[in-house]
């Protein structure tokens, strides 16, 4: 999330065709990396009886969140800049991951 981040504020400074051609094909490595392991994540996170509820709901939510994240992508861009569009959206980033860290756990707990 950390990477995604700095990519994200890193397209903000790209002004030109290399610049957001690397950016771009780093960023689809990184998700073609990102997302299976975050569902793996949220899977072992999850306990066994709830795994396919839990699931579901990150789905969901993921795509809840698709919905309206584009549409204010644009109007920020359109309204403001593109620049303080992918510095917002850059910044939002590292604000998931900083919340990530301090507050989601790497494993689930060992019962007994």
């Amino acid at each position: 999330m950390i990477i995604l981040g700095v990519m994200t504020l890193g397209f903000a400074f790209a002004f030109n065709i290399l610049t957001v051609s690397i950016l771009f094909l780093m960023h689809g490595i990184y998700q073609g990396l990102y997302s299976p392991t975050v569902q793996a994540w949220v899977a072992d996170l999850a306990p066994v009886d709830k795994r396919a509820e839990v699931i579901g709901t990150y789905k969901m939510l993921v795509g809840l969140s698709d919905i309206p994240g584009p549409f204010v992508f644009g109007f920020i861009w359109d309204m403001i800049s593109f620049e303080t569009a992918f510095l917002i959206g850059g910044a939002f980033c590292l604000l998931c991951a900083l919340l990530l860290l301090l507050f989601v756990p790497i494993k689930q707990p060992e019962t007994n």
